[in-house]
């Protein structure tokens, strides 16, 4: 009986810390937002280069329902409206990515595709 006892003080202790350093390194395996937002991001844009429109759309609208702040996913939102000839969505996704992007070496890239976007528009409707 000793033995049991003995044996069960040194096992028991030894699996409560497996048990606990299980659970804890559950909650950090888990994506955050942002995270999320990025690996859709990514998915998007690879989509979009595949020529598979649609579900990049879908990809890259959940990007921005998971981190409304992603000026990458905004950018790439923009280009894809941008190449649908939706230029008012691609003006404000645009828009958006500038918003966000203020202080970022990709805000001149932004602002290019923005400004070239407006000029498209008017042209097409001149005020």
């Amino acid at each position: 009986m000793l033995c049991k006892k003995s044996l069960l003080r040194g096992v028991l202790p030894g699996l409560l810390v497996i048990f606990l350093g299980a659970c804890a390194s559950g909650s950090s395996d888990r994506k955050s937002n942002k995270e999320i937002s990025d690996l859709y991001y990514q998915m998007g844009v690879r989509y979009l280069q595949l020529g598979k429109v649609d579900i990049a759309l879908e990809k890259l609208e959940y990007s921005l329902e998971k981190n409304p702040d992603n000026s990458a996913a905004h950018d790439a939102l923009a280009a894809l409206y941008d190449s649908i000839g939706m230029s008012g969505k691609a003006a404000e996704h645009y828009q958006e990515a500038l918003d966000w992007r203020l202080t970022t070496p990709r805000r001149k890239t932004t602002m290019v595709r923005f400004s070239a976007s407006a000029a498209i528009m008017h042209r097409a409707w001149p005020i």
